[in-house]
């Protein structure tokens, strides 16, 4: 289980602030399959469950291939994620809809300091959004490509996983991940 944090948005319209509450964090359900060969392939799914008047239903798959030198560790990763968050996004009570489709790849080199890893990588990718609002029947479109930076953080206790990860691009986006994983 993941938890996302939501950042801040910048609700101000003209010389008003729209008074919307987003939830403070999405949960998100990741699975993830590591073959003793190193290959890596995996899913993450949210549901459709309604959180502050917010629902937000994705799907998405990875793919990869991880490999260990003595205490340095790296994966390579394939990722694609569609979404489409139905809420009040620019006014209370608002039924606006943001669909989203992201497609990308990344680099993570990690230096395992038992029972921690600390590392830190490099990805690109593409983003295709449309936000339409309710009210005026607007549409707003993105089609954009991106390049980010990552740094995280895991422990290992018994067969948990726990990480913090910051995410980073070049202008648009800056992000938390906390995460818990069981491993079997």
């Amino acid at each position: 289980m993941e938890i996302l944090p939501v950042p801040d948005i910048d609700n101000r319209v003209g010389a008003k602030d729209q008074p919307i509450d987003p939830p403070v964090a999405i949960p998100r359900l990741r699975a993830r399959y590591l073959s003793a060969s190193g290959f890596m392939a995996g899913g993450t799914v949210n549901g459709s469950t309604e959180v502050d008047g917010y629902r937000a239903p994705w799907l998405g798959f990875e793919a990869g291939y991880r490999f260990a030198a003595a205490a340095i560790q790296g994966e390579i990763r394939l990722f694609a994620i569609s979404a489409k968050v139905t809420g009040p996004i620019t006014e209370p009570g608002a039924k606006d809809e943001f669909d989203m489709r992201n497609r990308g790849g990344d680099l993570r080199l990690g230096l395992e300091l038992a029972p921690l890893t600390i590392y830190g990588g490099i990805g690109a990718g593409h983003t295709e959004s449309t936000l339409r609002v309710e009210a005026d029947g607007a549409r707003l479109e993105v089609d954009s490509s991106y390049r980010y930076w990552l740094a995280g953080v895991s422990a290992a206790a018994g067969p948990f996983l726990f990480t913090f990860e910051q995410n980073r691009t070049e202008d648009f986006l800056s992000h938390i991940i906390l995460a818990a994983s069981v491993q079997f």
